[in-house]
Formats: structure tokens, sequence, C-alpha cells
């Protein structure tokens, strides 16, 4: 026992252990400080990241649907739709299917387009597509919300009538009114576009 007391009783050795605590506790504090600074730019430069995707994400998205309100517009705008609707006859809308068709070939992301008149008749660019039609379409509760959405992109079930929690049937809807020469209203111009997309 007496050998112990003197093995640490000596000087040497006591400054020794001495500057190894000091040096242990000086690494551990320093080695924190360095964990924690370097974690908390880590976390920083993650959310920065993260946060320059969501805009990036957000302006893409937002242009996306800027050039569907614009496809749509020139759809709703276009002379042949304006007047097959204005004749309100089947054989004038079968007509204008091309154009139709033609718009939806023009980008994958879209999963239909579809020219809806006042009076019921419908010309879509997918057969298999579900729409509730009614010679009165005023009475239609999707058909009111497109004429009241006004022109904002809406998130809907594909048959346009009841709202799915099955997310990979979800579409987004861009709508737009079909108003004739006077003001009156024609129809409308429904592009469904797969809620995937985003």
């Amino acid at each position: 026992m007496k050998a112990k007391l003197i093995f640490f009783g000596k000087l040497h050795i006591r400054t020794a252990l001495t500057f190894l605590f000091l040096s242990l506790f000086i690494i551990a504090v320093l080695s924190s400080s360095i964990y924690r600074f370097t974690s908390n730019m880590l976390i920083k430069e993650d959310a920065m990241r993260a946060r320059t995707a969501v805009n990036q994400t957000g302006a893409y998205i937002s242009s996306y649907l800027e050039k569907l309100r614009a496809l749509s517009n020139i759809i709703a705008e276009h002379k042949d739709i304006k007047a097959a609707l204005a004749e309100s006859s089947p054989e004038a809308l079968e007509s204008i299917s091309s154009l139709i068709s033609l718009a939806k070939e023009n980008d994958s992301r879209i999963r239909a387009v579809a020219v809806i008149s006042k009076n019921g008749f419908a010309i879509t660019s997918d057969s298999s597509m579900s729409i509730t039609l009614s010679e009165d379409m005023m009475k239609e509760s999707w058909y009111k919300n497109a004429l009241a959405s006004n022109r904002m992109p809406m998130l809907s079930e594909t048959g346009h009538s009841s709202f799915l929690t099955n997310k990979n049937e979800w579409i987004i809807s861009v709508y737009r009114e079909i108003t004739g020469g006077s003001g009156e209203h024609l129809g409308v111009v429904l592009i469904d576009i797969s809620y995937n997309f985003i």
C-alpha cells in the first residue's frame, strides 16, 4: 500500500497524470464543440438545400400549371370549337375531336382533354374518361365547381363526381369556361393531369 502512495506521491507522476487528464478534458471539449458546430452547419445546409428544392419544385409546378391554363385558353378561344358549341350538335362537336386529341398528344403528363357543352355533349381525348353528363350541365356539381374555380387548378377524382382516398386515382384538373361572342356560356374545357407528376 505504501508503494502505491509513493508512486502517486512523486511530483513528476502527479504532473503527468494532471496533464493527461487536462489534455483529455480539453480534447473532449474541443471534439464536442467541433461536432456540434459541424452538425449544426450540415443541418442548416440540408435545410437550405431542401428549401431550394421545394422552391424550384413549386416554380416548376406553377409554370406547368400556367402552361395548362394557356392551353385551355387556346382551346376555349378556338373559333371552330366555339362554333361547334354554339351549334350544340354532336356532329359539330365530332369535327373538333382531332383538335382535342392533338392537345393531349403534345404532353405525356396530360391524362385527358375534354370539351363539354352546356347541353351535355362531350368530346374527349380519352375514351375511358368517365364524366357525369346531363342535358343541363348546370345541375352537375362538378360542372358548377368547374365554373366557380375561375380557371384555378383543382384536385379531383377521375369521375369528376367524388373524392377518393387512393392517391393513384387523384388528378389535377384545369377548367376553363368557353363563352360565345356576346359572353353567353357555351361549355367548358377540361384538362386532367395525373397527381403523380408532382
